[in-house]
């Protein structure tokens, strides 16, 4: 049987990770604006990715072996109102939720985030309440 985990993340992706975000600031505050929220999205990210495999049942924790091979989907619940971004600007913002899904500064839901191991599939969009959703799905090579 193929191993499955859904993410969900509360938050829509800050728009300080959008490449294109150009506020009229001095760069070097630009930067340490960025510097903060990237950290704060990896820890909301990791946070969220170690509950997703850990559940707390019947007094236990699960066990939990990352994954070797996956596929990546993620789907984004945007409000109303808000724009939707090109997909290369999102991957290049779920770059760093990505990181927190290996085993070597993340969460460990799979064993590393390179091509070798990791697929993405085409990103989805959706209106309503913002939040993330990461679907890791195993593929059995």
């Amino acid at each position: 049987m193929n191993k499955e985990v859904t993410i969900v993340i509360p938050m829509s992706i800050p728009k300080e990770l959008n490449p294109n975000w150009q506020p009229r600031i001095p760069a070097q505050i630009l930067r340490g604006i960025r510097a903060g929220k990237i950290n704060q999205f990896k820890s909301f990210v990791k946070a969220y990715s170690y509950h997703a495999i850990h559940p707390f049942n019947d007094r236990k924790w699960q066990d939990w072996t990352p994954i070797e091979h996956a596929t990546i989907e993620v789907t984004l619940v945007i409000r109303k109102t808000m724009k939707v971004w090109d997909e290369t600007n999102v991957r290049t913002a779920l770059k760093y939720a990505e990181d927190m899904l290996g085993t070597k500064y993340g969460a460990g839901v799979i064993v590393d985030d390179s091509p070798d191991h990791l697929e993405w599939l085409p990103i989805k969009w959706e209106r309503g309440e913002p939040e993330i959703r990461i679907k890791i799905q195993e593929v059995l090579k």
